[in-house]
């Protein structure tokens, strides 16, 4: 599945950097990326696709996190036919979505 991410930022020189340097972070690379000023604010909108839900949460919820963010929307484009089983869990998803607890 395809998750689009809208982030409202502050027009701040690292701003674009912040929000890119999260989605490194998971090692994930967008589909897509669109960004336009808006006065003092950037508009960002960016696809992320073969990503499960709980792991679009997870980025949604640390871009919230950010010094210079004023809003975060996500949402969920079906692009798959119905037919197609979603992609299985990467090791690396699962490990963000229920870590192994320490030993």
């Amino acid at each position: 599945m395809t998750h689009r991410f809208h982030v409202s930022i502050l027009a701040e020189p690292q701003a674009l950097c912040r929000v890119l340097g999260v989605i490194a972070q998971r090692s994930l690379v967008p589909d897509r990326l669109d960004v336009s000023r808006a006065g003092d604010q950037l508009e960002i909108a960016l696809e992320i696709a073969g990503i499960t839900a709980d792991v679009a949460r997870l980025v949604a919820a640390r871009l919230e996190a950010q010094v210079l963010v004023v809003r975060v929307a996500l949402s969920s484009l079906a692009r798959m036919e119905a037919t197609e089983a979603p992609p299985p869990h990467s090791a690396r998803e699962r490990d963000l979505i229920d870590p192994a607890p320490p030993q």
